[in-house]
């Protein structure tokens, strides 16, 4: 993986997506359904635990990135024609990749697993090439 030296990057942002990428891998992989840790189940109606705030945190830091990524881009060259091809190009790549053959309710959440133990194994490789 190369490094970013050319751009700078909001470390704040960077943490945050981190403590919340870490937050996702917890609430989906709590060890054991069957005796699970009550600040990481959802609340039942009324009020909240933590695991109620790590999707909103996603999007607000996915919001905030979008803000930065863009406006670097209008800074230099205004709203035209390319960025919102580059964005239509990223949203088809990553949502109708043509392998991803039929969307399924099965293969989204099969997709869903796969991601989350996906996190979960580069937490793991993290920890042991930092022996954490």
């Amino acid at each position: 993986m190369s490094e970013n030296t050319g751009q700078n990057r909001l470390l704040s942002l960077d943490v945050f997506r981190g403590m919340t990428i870490a937050g996702m891998v917890l609430v989906n992989n709590p060890g054991t359904w069957s005796a699970i840790y009550s600040p990481l189940a959802h609340a039942e109606w009324h009020g909240a635990t933590p695991t109620d705030f790590v999707f909103p945190f996603f999007l607000f830091i996915v919001g905030i990135a979008i803000t930065l990524a863009l406006g670097k881009r209008v800074e230099q060259a205004g709203i035209n024609k390319d960025i919102y091809l580059k964005i239509f190009r990223r949203a088809l790549i990553i949502f109708a990749h043509p392998e991803s053959g039929e969307w399924t309710l099965n293969k989204m959440l099969g997709l869903y697993a796969w991601h989350s133990r996906h996190h979960t194994a580069h937490i793991t490789k993290l920890r042991e090439r930092n022996n954490w």
